[in-house]
């Protein structure tokens, strides 16, 4: 543990912008080391190159980042040398990355010291502007946990949330308010505006259609018309248009993993109950909205789907207090059955905002417990909550990234902003910074 606490240490400590680094990655069976050479120049793409592949590997959080100037000789082999040099395995290092940037054209290699196998990448043009330039390392960040770990990465995951600027002076009313959906990615070096509606929009969700897509589609809610409506949009557009036709109130909408339906709430009936609205092509709905749970003087909230689409889980004041609930929905989207219930127990009070895992096994939610909220994990199997957050910061709408371990988060207090949690080894990384509320994050699937 102390040999840990000072290689993290010694990594906080050092420059962003090491002349080279390994990284020490452990897996079930072994401990993999990974050397990745960094563009050797001053430019600012230069620099934007080394800092996200190292961040990148740092919020994957699979190793320790480790400096190593012996090997600094090496980057000034041919190429045919450098692959061939044994000091690979004298330092006992598995897979080597070679990064070369020429004319804003990037070029890496991927060496398998191993197997003695070399996959160079396609070149990547870096012309498009900085948030293009970062988006692309995030998919070779990817790319290169693909082939270390067989599994997909989550850095070049979107994020949504809403951001409503501070406005001094301004009287807390709606009328007043004033927030709009903002993307950023999982190192919060973006910070892109994608709606324009001049009103108040919170709750923004990513459609089915959204991977891999430069002019994604999202939902959101929106208060353009007066009361909050849910709203399908697309990155390219400046607004978007009224998704669900249903009166009354539509908030916290909850898009399934699948993209198949969408779970809201509505008060249409006179209360605020749960439903799920069955969705076509283009994530258009398809048929009218299904009410899966109604209580009397009871209030319902933060729908959230199952990846299988046979539970859904929420929240409910049905014996006083807002406590979890998790539906088994199986038959009622084909035969209107009412649901069955099964209470979340948990130490923690006021729970809110909980969430579906993509594997199905875990329910993030956030909870109070001795004065403050914190985000809490529920594992389904086990019936068995446990906390992952401490700290004086009221924490609020989990959500988890497409490997079921990450989960992006908001501050309320003293700060309202984004957080990144790995719920495996419970640290944490600040995504936002500034004045003004950023909130209600939604983590691309």
């Amino acid at each position: 543990m102390k040999n840990k606490l000072f290689l993290l240490l010694l990594c906080l400590s050092s420059r962003f912008f090491a002349d080279e680094i390994e990284i020490s990655l452990p897996t079930q069976d072994k401990t993999l080391r990974i050397y990745i050479s960094p563009v050797k120049n001053d430019s600012e793409t230069s620099k934007l190159v080394n800092f996200v592949l190292q961040e990148d590997f740092k919020v994957d959080d699979r190793g320790i980042l480790l400096k190593n100037n012996r090997l600094l000789a090496l980057n000034k082999l041919t190429s045919t040398e450098f692959f061939k040099s044994s000091e690979w395995k004298s330092h006992k290092i598995d897979f080597v990355i070679k990064t070369n940037l020429s004319n804003n054209t990037l070029s890496i290699d991927f060496f398998d010291v191993r197997k003695q196998t070399i996959k160079s990448l396609s070149e990547i043009k870096l012309t498009k502007g900085r948030d293009d330039t970062i988006k692309a390392l995030h998919n070779v960040s990817d790319f290169l946990m693909k082939q270390i770990f067989k599994t997909e990465g989550i850095a070049s995951k979107r994020i949504l949330y809403s951001y409503k600027p501070f406005q001094k002076g301004a009287i807390a009313s709606l009328n007043n308010w004033h927030a709009e959906i903002y993307e950023t990615d999982t190192l919060g070096l973006i910070n892109k505006q994608v709606t324009f509606d001049n009103s108040y929009s919170i709750n923004p969700e990513f459609t089915k259609d959204s991977k891999n897509s430069r002019n994604y589609d999202f939902v959101y809610v929106t208060y353009k018309q007066g009361q909050p409506q849910i709203y399908l949009s697309n990155v390219g557009k400046k607004t978007g248009d009224s998704l669900i036709k249903l009166r009354g109130n539509q908030l916290l909408p909850k898009m399934s993993f699948d993209g198949k339906y969408l779970a809201f709430i509505s008060d249409a009936s006179g209360k605020s109950d749960v439903f799920v609205q069955t969705l076509g092509s283009n994530s258009k709905p398809y048929g009218k909205p299904i009410q899966i749970y109604s209580g009397l003087s009871q209030t319902s909230a933060s729908p959230s789907l199952s990846p299988d689409n046979k539970s859904l889980v929420f929240v409910s004041d049905k014996t006083g207090v807002a406590k979890i609930y998790i539906a088994d929905i199986s038959e009622t989207l084909s035969s209107r059955k009412s649901p069955t219930l099964q209470r979340i127990k948990s130490p923690c009070t006021e729970c809110t905002a909980p969430s579906f895992s993509p594997d199905g096994k875990k329910i993030v939610f956030s909870g109070k417990i001795n004065g403050r909220r914190q985000i809490w994990l529920y594992d389904i199997s086990q019936k068995k909550a446990s906390q992952l957050t401490c700290g004086p910061e009221d924490k609020e709408n989990p959500c988890f990234g497409s490997n079921s371990r990450h989960i992006v988060y908001n501050t309320t207090s003293p700060t309202t902003d984004l957080f990144l949690l790995d719920s495996e080894n419970q640290t944490n990384r600040r995504l936002t910074k500034g004045s003004g509320e950023k909130h209600y994050p939604a983590f691309e699937k």
